[in-house]
């Protein structure tokens, strides 16, 4: 399955939302979705990015990366007051960062630091699980995220989907 989402702006110093991917892999009653979202800012300053995961009650997020400029980075996964002290010094170094934590009972709320002038591709592993249908098939679901910038909403146009 393939989302493509634009933004309302471009060229504004907002950080501009290349590509969103979804990949997955299913069975027995379950799936293993990756979420790889390409973003670029194009402004000079450090941004920092807020992405709201909203999952099913029986979904987790499993793994975080962060690729950019050919290099891998490990994501922080895991509860805001461990993690929260070691994403704020690599921004504060306006290094390329990435953390994930519980935003409530069924969501996550990734943070995302990118230098100015700088492309990168965000990497989310989502376990959860397929639904039966009664006809006896399953149905596999995916949830779309929100994606806001910090101190300032961005607005998303409404989502085309294509399956594939």
């Amino acid at each position: 399955m393939m989302v493509k989402l634009s933004y309302i702006k471009r060229g504004s110093g907002f950080p501009e939302l290349k590509r969103v991917h979804v990949a997955a892999e299913v069975g027995a009653g379950n799936a293993r979705s990756t979420l790889s979202i390409a973003l670029s800012n194009p402004a000079r300053a450090f941004i920092s990015l807020s992405f709201d995961v909203p999952l099913p009650h029986d979904a987790a997020i499993v793994g975080l990366r962060l690729r950019a400029e050919g290099q891998l980075l490990a994501g922080l996964l895991g509860l805001p007051p461990a993690l929260q002290g070691t994403y704020s010094s690599r921004v504060d170094d306006r290094r390329p960062s990435a953390m994930i934590a519980r935003d409530g009972p069924e969501g996550w709320r990734a943070l995302v630091g990118l230098p100015g002038r700088f492309d990168a591709t965000l990497h989310l592993e989502i376990e959860h699980s397929l639904l039966w249908l009664p006809d006896n098939l399953w149905e596999y679901r995916f949830p779309l995220v929100s994606m806001r910038v910090e101190g300032a909403l961005q607005t998303l146009r409404r989502p085309t989907a294509t399956a594939c």
